[in-house]
């Protein structure tokens, strides 16, 4: 009888991600990258470090046509900056979302961080109300029988 009540927590389905943003600003990350790569292949002058102006002139040149993922809730938030020289070992990253991936080399900032934590906190809320409800109100017949 118990395991009815317990499947619902036992069996969870699988919680949509947290984490669009991070994605899209990581999908964001690679055509940068890409761009910058390409430009340093079609001119002699490469592009060594980010500026918000170097990203200005790779969309005004087309090597940038348009950013893959700017609606999503951060867009904002993301700045992109450089470790070191990009014709080097430099990589891409965002301020707030980090490089690419978890484990990247830059870690998101802790606002990402707890902003993540909230939605997911939210979602599980979300998801899972209705069933705690039922939970209480069986335990409280229960007890009061």
């Amino acid at each position: 009888v118990f395991s009815i009540f317990l499947d619902p927590f036992i069996g969870m389905k699988p919680r949509p991600s947290v984490n669009v943003g991070k994605k899209s600003c990581d999908s964001n990350i690679r055509i940068l990258s890409g761009a910058v790569e390409m430009y340093n292949m079609d001119n002699q002058v490469m592009i060594k470090y980010l500026s918000d102006e170097v990203i200005q002139d790779l969309e005004e040149k087309k090597y940038i046509n348009k950013w893959p993922c700017i609606n999503h809730r951060y867009w904002d938030k993301c700045k992109f900056k450089c470790t070191d020289d990009l014709t080097g070992k430099g990589i891409i990253y965002c301020e707030f979302h980090g490089s690419i991936g978890w484990e990247g080399e830059v870690k998101p900032s802790k606002e990402c961080f707890n902003e993540l934590d909230r939605q997911a906190r939210k979602l599980w809320w979300k998801e899972n109300r209705l069933i705690i409800i039922v939970y209480g109100i069986i335990i409280t017949l229960v007890l009061i029988l």
